[in-house]
């Protein structure tokens, strides 16, 4: 499910940029107007789907606690620090973890538990049990803000293309309303 989100979300990207893209060599204003609310529609679809779906697949996601060791460790510094790393089971299974933490406290081939979203192996729950470390206790978001705040862009866009799209509702119907008055005015006076 999740790579069929991803498709989806990154066509219809580039299905919007392309309604961009002909918006910008229309020469009529009305034109550009409509095919940038266009573009603007799908962008924010593609927004609203990629957020729920991944809202969905984090709250419906199995939530598994292991215990092992940690191996393959990978920190990284800087502007956003975050850990790559392995959980080698008791079981001898091979778990595939991401926490946004970056510091001394994890430490390579020492035992831990961990709890973690299925879906996407992000840590959600650390605690070391031995080493220099042990006792230590980490807590990390599960990535639902991320997702709502996808969600919350995508109305906002549905709602701005709507603005617009009324706007030029609006526009096009006065512009009609005056045309009928000169129409009538003209056949008035041509008696």
């Amino acid at each position: 499910m999740e790579r069929a989100t991803g498709i989806l979300f990154f066509t219809l990207l580039i299905i919007g940029l392309a309604f961009f893209i002909y918006a910008a060599r229309q020469v009529d204003p009305e034109k550009r107007k409509k095919w940038s609310s266009l573009g603007i529609t799908v962008e924010s679809t593609a927004l609203f789907i990629f957020g729920s779906a991944s809202l969905l697949q984090i709250h419906f996601s199995a939530q598994p606690t292991s215990t092992g060791s940690i191996s393959h460790l990978v920190q990284h510094h800087g502007k956003y620090p975050s850990s790559d790393f392995q959980l080698i089971t008791t079981k001898g299974d091979n778990v595939a973890l991401h926490a946004d933490y970056s510091g001394i406290r994890l430490i390579e081939n020492e035992q831990a538990t961990v709890k973690f979203i299925q879906y996407n192996h992000t840590l959600i729950d650390l605690r070391m049990l031995t080493g220099p470390s042990q006792g230590w206790h980490l807590q990390e978001s599960d990535g639902t803000l991320s997702c709502w705040l996808l969600l919350l862009m995508g109305l906002a866009g549905f709602w701005g293309a709507r603005h617009e799209w009324l706007r030029n509702v609006n526009a096009g119907t006065s512009t009609s309303q005056v045309d009928a008055a000169v129409d009538t005015s003209s056949i008035i006076n041509l008696r």
